[in-house]
């Protein structure tokens, strides 16, 4: 598992193979629901994890544990 600064007070929790590739991209924290927070690129605003699981844009991922910033495959599955 790596950490990858977004901010000054956000990271992203990534497994190791995912690393290498996200940490070329620009980040920024959107924030949902006023509490919620996803990463997305700087320049398209695509998210994180239809990077990491190979979805296309508007499929929905779910965080098992509630962390939309912990980006490890271990805690993301499909919604159905």
């Amino acid at each position: 598992m790596k950490k990858l600064k977004i901010d000054l007070h956000n990271t992203m929790l990534l497994d190791d193979e995912d690393y290498y590739f996200l940490k070329g991209l620009e980040w920024r924290i959107e924030i949902h629901n006023g509490k919620d927070k996803y990463a997305s690129t700087k320049r398209s605003r695509d998210f994180a994890q239809h990077y990491i699981m190979r979805v296309k844009k508007g499929k929905r991922i779910i965080f098992k544990d509630g962390n939309g910033l912990n980006l490890q495959k271990s805690n993301l599955r499909y919604a159905i």
